[in-house]
């Protein structure tokens, strides 16, 4: 989409690319909600914590807990079957959701 955008206009400027992450975000949205009916409400409630801090690190602290209102025993069941998934990945001491439209998605619905 931007490739093409690109052909027609010599630049492209930050509301192009806006424009063009609308469009692959609708797009995509039957999936994204799929995809989030497959996970129970505890796992949900994790995954929209980790979308929200882009980089979660310490994700059983109690200031992570707090903030989101979960349980450690939620958050750690919860993370093992979203990387599992691969809803979520670790990576440099810290969790993101593998997808990063997915990611996206979810902060701008949520």
């Amino acid at each position: 989409m931007l490739y093409t955008h690109a052909i027609s206009e010599s630049t492209i400027t930050t509301e192009d690319a806006k424009s063009v992450m609308t469009a692959i975000l609708s797009h995509h949205r039957f999936v994204y909600e799929s995809l989030l009916f497959q996970l129970s409400p505890k796992q949900k409630q994790v995954l929209l914590a980790i979308a929200n801090e882009r980089n979660a690190t310490g994700v059983t602290s109690q200031a992570f807990l707090q903030k989101y209102k979960l349980g450690s025993s939620t958050v750690q069941g919860a993370i093992k079957v979203l990387t599992e998934r691969d809803f979520i990945s670790y990576d440099n001491d810290s969790y993101q959701v593998s997808d990063r439209f997915f990611r996206e998605w979810i902060i701008k619905r949520f």
